[in-house]
């Protein structure tokens, strides 16, 4: 709730700041999300079967023609299933990220609507995402962090991960300037995270024993779902690699006045009275 509430009210000082309106943009992201880590697909065609709902809201400030920076807040919905692949381990999860983001935006065509209509563009930034792996487990929902499933929380553990995480973005795409108010846009990006967690897989597998008396059986019972059981310090995951996941969308834009930056009306923006 107060996560919200801060994003909400973010969003509203920027809306209310004291900037022309000619520079400042609101619009909607509509896409899918795909994850890449250890639970990946086999086949780059399996990738497509994975894709989940992913959408955003971000307000974007105009510098000129060329340059932009843009906030914003996503949605998005990851998975990794190697329970029907020929993968002995047998492990799935599922995961919900939101995420704040600032990214910078250039153009490489001058772009407005008295200018170039069309263009494309990329962009770069940093983000800041709350994640939660889950899996179905005897008919519900679990999440796997508290289990943690590489022995993160017996005794002599490393402790458990951390949900909240920064992400690296790149990305680009293509813009169209539909209207004077109006632009649409096509674009795609990779988060490039600072956890190999984010599927609950990343290292070796620990004694099974020791998870189910000293954490709990379903700990157990998920860490090691391979029909014939592991030893200790198998191989589990690949610690050396991070866990990245991609988005890519639709967005539309409105301009709070035009796009001719070169010359439009200016004026500040409204602000709510109470």
């Amino acid at each position: 709730m107060l996560k919200h509430l801060f994003i909400t009210t973010l969003f509203t000082v920027m809306l209310c700041s004291s900037t022309k309106a000619q520079l400042v943009e609101g619009g909607v992201l509509l896409g899918g999300s795909v994850y890449s880590g250890d639970l990946d697909p086999d086949q780059i065609g399996e990738y497509f079967g994975n894709v989940r709902p992913a959408i955003g809201l971000f307000f974007r400030y105009q510098f000129d023609e060329r340059l932009s920076a843009r906030l914003g807040y996503q949605f998005a919905k990851v998975l990794g299933d190697h329970a029907d692949a020929m993968d002995p381990r047998n492990l799935n999860f599922q995961s919900r990220i939101s995420e704040v983001s600032l990214v910078g935006e250039f153009n490489v065509l001058p772009f407005g609507f008295d200018q170039t209509r069309i263009t494309p563009f990329v962009m770069g930034g940093i983000g800041f995402f709350h994640f939660n792996p889950y899996t179905e487990f005897e008919g519900r929902e679990v999440e796997l962090q508290p289990l943690g499933t590489e022995g993160q929380t017996l005794p002599d553990g490393p402790g458990a991960y951390n949900l909240n995480q920064f992400t690296w973005i790149l990305g680009g795409g293509i813009r169209y300037a539909l209207t004077e108010n109006l632009t649409i846009g096509l674009e795609s990006s990779i988060r490039i995270t600072f956890t190999d967690f984010l599927d609950d897989v990343s290292g070796v597998y620990v004694n099974n024993d020791d998870l189910a008396t000293q954490v709990s059986s379903v700990s157990a019972s998920l860490a090691d779902r391979s029909d014939v059981p592991n030893v200790p310090g198998a191989l589990r995951g690949n610690a050396a690699r991070n866990d990245t996941y991609y988005i890519g969308q639709i967005s539309i834009s409105y301009n709070f006045h035009n796009l001719n930056l070169g010359g439009g009306k200016s004026g500040k923006l409204g602000c709510p009275t109470f």
